[in-house]
C-alpha cells in the first residue's frame, strides 16, 4: 500500500473509531445500564467455564463503556473481569501471560475505583485481592503488600461487616495465613459458612439477581467452603456444599471436574452411598 492509500486507510479507521464513540456517548443511561448486564452474563459464563476468551470479551465491553461513559458501575466489573484473568494467571495450570498484561491495569483501576467509592466495601476488597496476586507473583513484596491486604479487608468490613463478597475475601486470606499470625482454617471455616447464609438470603431475592448490583462470589464461596470441610475432615459436609454448587450452576467448571471428583475419588470410604 502507498503513502497515500495507507493515509486513507488510517483515515477511515479513525472516523470509523470516532463515529463507534459518538454513538456510545449518545446512548442513554438505561441502554448503558444494559450494556453492562450482558456483559456481567458473559463473564459470569467465562468465569464458570473458566474460559479466558469469554472473559476478555466481557472484559472489553466494559472497557468500552468505561472508556466513552466514564461509568463507575462499568469500572467496577472492568475491574473485576480483570481480577479473574489474572487470577486464571496463577491458577493451577494457568497462563501466566494474562498477570503479566492485565494485573498492572487491574490494580490501577481497582485504585480508582477505591477513589470513587470511598465508602463502599467492595472495590477495596476487590483491591486486595489483586494485591494477594501480586504478592503470590513475587512473595518479596510481603512486607509492603501484607499489611495492605490486611487494611483494605478491615476497612471493607468496618463499611459493611454483612457484605458476603467481603467475608469470601476474608475468608481466602485467613484461610492462607498461618495461624500463628491469626489465620488458619477454622477461622476461614466460620467466616465462609456465614457468607454462605449471606449470600442464600440474596438469592432470595430475584430483583437483586437482575439489578446492576454485583452478585460473585457464591459459587467461589462454596467451593472454597468445600477444600475447608476437606481441611479439617468433614467428608459429607464437603460432598453437600459442592453439590450445592453444582445445583445452582450445573457447569461450574471448577466445581464439576475437578472439586467434587477428587473428594470422591480419594476418600471413597469416608463417603456414605448417596
Amino acid at each position: 500500500m502507498n503513502v497515500v492509500g495507507s493515509f486513507y486507510a488510517t483515515l477511515r479507521i479513525t472516523l470509523c473509531l470516532t463515529l463507534g464513540m459518538m454513538v456510545m456517548a449518545a446512548i442513554p443511561v438505561f441502554a448503558v445500564n444494559e450494556t453492562i448486564i450482558a456483559a456481567r452474563k458473559l463473564m459470569d459464563d467465562g468465569i464458570t467455564l473458566q474460559n479466558k476468551q469469554t472473559l476478555i470479551k466481557a472484559r472489553g465491553q466494559f472497557e468500552q463503556v468505561y472508556i466513552v461513559k466514564n461509568d463507575v458501575q462499568a469500572l467496577y466489573y472492568l475491574t473485576y473481569s480483570e481480577c479473574w484473568l489474572c487470577l486464571f494467571g496463577v491458577a493451577r495450570n494457568g497462563d501466566p501471560s494474562l498477570v503479566d498484561v492485565y494485573l498492572d491495569k487491574a490494580i490501577e483501576h481497582a485504585e480508582n475505583l477505591v477513589a470513587r467509592m470511598p465508602y463502599q466495601a467492595e472495590p477495596k476488597v476487590i483491591l486486595a485481592t489483586l494485591y494477594g496476586i501480586r504478592l503470590k507473583s513475587n512473595a518479596l513484596n510481603l512486607i509492603v503488600v501484607g499489611p495492605r491486604i490486611e487494611s483494605l479487608i478491615n476497612e471493607a468490613l468496618a463499611l459493611e461487616p454483612n457484605n458476603p463478597r467481603v467475608l469470601y475475601v476474608q475468608g481466602n486470606a485467613l484461610f492462607y495465613k498461618p495461624a500463628i499470625f491469626g489465620g488458619g482454617v477454622r477461622k476461614a471455616l466460620d467466616v465462609w459458612k456465614r457468607a454462605q447464609v449471606l449470600y442464600e438470603r440474596e438469592l432470595q431475592q430475584p430483583a437483586f439477581q437482575s439489578s446492576m448490583k454485583p452478585n460473585w462470589g457464591y459459587l467461589e464461596t462454596l467451593a472454597a467452603l468445600g477444600q475447608c470441610y476437606e481441611a479439617v475432615s468433614e467428608w459429607e459436609n464437603a460432598r453437600t456444599t459442592y453439590k450445592r454448587g453444582l445445583a445452582l450452576k450445573p457447569n461450574y467448571k471448577w466445581i464439576q471436574y475437578e472439586l467434587l471428583p477428587n473428594l470422591e475419588q480419594k476418600y471413597p470410604e469416608k463417603l456414605s452411598e448417596k
